[in-house]
């Protein structure tokens, strides 16, 4: 609708609320944790980078691990020492140097004198629970973004050759092949992150809805937990514990991670508020207004963590 103009708001129907749209616009903060609280609902983010604090400076430095060699050992290997001899000097490889900078998002929004006069709760909880559901979406497609861009700079990725899952899913039972189909994918996942021998064990994974619901009718009566959770094995970790379903991740590819091994997630200024009253020196228009801001940055710290696998 044009700037400026709502639809008609009709009396008011509901009594006995806690608390009134005109007390929620004079205590922004009250919106916020609202906002706050409906963004972490089903939110998976913060599982595959791990809070990191605040940033200082406007940036993060860190280092990547050196791809020529793996973290979990030194330069040189233990060497017999006589007795009375010094002991060898033990090298370690330094990481790639990079720098991480955070980016500040936010939008606003009005409520009309009306509306806060009517106390029409509805509005208002509406455009909390968008702007929630706003803010989630565009901070996981941040994240996203990071994981994409690592992932094809480092070629963190493994494409299967045994066909996709759908193909997969609509073969009789008897017929399957053992080195195909949702199980054997990921298992051939943690052998392939095993055998670079950098310490980490991938216990998550996030899937579009597509392969989420092919998962299923590959193993009709079983949750997708329980499908990847024949991954299982002493060997290669503990198998997938979490699985994480999103429209926002790429069809036809799974993201295979270590919980909160990957990155960090910081902030440089919270989730913010601020409410302002727009009337006669605006030209007459008498409304509410609310702005909310988030600046936050995500580093991927150790692209090994991680393992995308495709054409699934």
């Amino acid at each position: 609708m044009p700037d400026g103009l709502e639809y008609p708001l009709g009396v008011p129907t509901i009594s006995g609320n806690k608390i009134t749209v005109d007390e929620a616009l004079r205590q922004p903060e009250r919106i916020t944790r609202d906002i706050a609280d409906l963004t972490m609902q089903r939110f998976w983010m913060d599982r595959v980078f791990s809070a990191g604090g605040g940033v200082q400076g406007g940036a993060l430095l860190f280092e990547l691990p050196n791809p020529l060699a793996t973290d979990l050992y030194g330069e040189r290997e233990p060497k017999e020492v006589a007795p009375g001899s010094e002991f060898p000097l033990q090298t370690f490889t330094r990481g790639v140097p990079m720098v991480a900078r955070p980016r500040k998002i936010g939008n606003k929004w009005f409520i009309v004198k009306e509306a806060v006069k009517r106390n029409d709760t509805g509005v208002l909880t509406r455009r909390i629970r968008q702007t929630a559901n706003t803010i989630r979406r565009r901070v996981e497609n941040m994240g996203i973004a990071e994981l994409q861009a690592v992932i094809t700079n480092q070629s963190r990725f493994r494409t299967t050759s045994t066909g996709t899952w759908a193909t997969y899913a609509g073969l009789n039972p008897q017929t399957r092949a053992a080195n195909a189909g949702p199980v054997s994918d990921v298992v051939s996942t943690l052998v392939a992150a095993d055998l670079e021998e950098r310490g980490h064990a991938f216990n998550s994974i996030i899937l579009h809805p597509t392969n989420a619901m092919q998962a299923l009718q590959a193993f009709p009566g079983m949750t997708l937990n329980q499908i990847f959770s024949m991954g299982e094995t002493t060997e290669f970790g503990s198998g997938i514990q979490n699985v994480f379903v999103t429209p926002r991740y790429t069809l036809g590819s799974a993201l295979l991670f270590e919980a909160g091994q990957v990155g960090e997630w910081r902030n440089e200024f919270p989730l913010e508020e601020e409410a302002e009253w727009e009337g006669v020196a605006s030209g007459g228009r008498q409304r509410w207004w609310y702005q909310w801001s988030i600046s936050p940055m995500f580093a991927v710290v150790d692209p090994y963590a991680m393992m995308e696998l495709r054409g699934i």
